[in-house]
């Protein structure tokens, strides 16, 4: 799955979930929902959510309850709300590929003698 397009996934389960947050679901429900919208099978037998958001795992959103299958308590909004944050803006930011791609766009080849390490923004 492009980057553009998890971006738009989770910006629309994030819109849904504070919408409908009364019904006490977590951010997999309405994630499920979106994927399914754009064509996406999520929680099939090999197939989960983080199979087309890698980073969405516990890990990575900061979630440590446990307590049925949920990642917080099931009335913490914060914590959900912060985690869909953290991922918009993980995968709203472009890859070093692509700034790599950009830099060499922007300024020529000279940009291919980039070493890892050094800034980008002196190529």
């Amino acid at each position: 799955m492009k980057r553009e397009l998890i971006v738009k996934v989770l910006k629309e389960a994030k819109d849904l979930y504070l919408i409908g947050r009364r019904h006490n679901y977590g951010m997999c429900f309405y994630l499920e929902k979106v994927l399914k919208k754009y064509g996406y099978r999520p929680f099939l037998e090999y197939c989960d959510i983080s199979d087309y958001i890698p980073k969405y795992n516990r890990k990575f959103c900061n979630a440590n309850y446990r307590k049925d299958s949920y990642w917080w308590d099931l009335y913490d909004v914060e914590s959900r709300v912060k985690a869909f944050d953290k991922l918009i803006n993980y995968y709203s930011q472009p890859t070093l590929k692509e700034r790599i791609i950009n830099k060499i766009k922007q300024y020529g080849r000279k940009c291919i003698f980039w070493k890892r390490g050094t800034d980008l923004n002196k190529c």
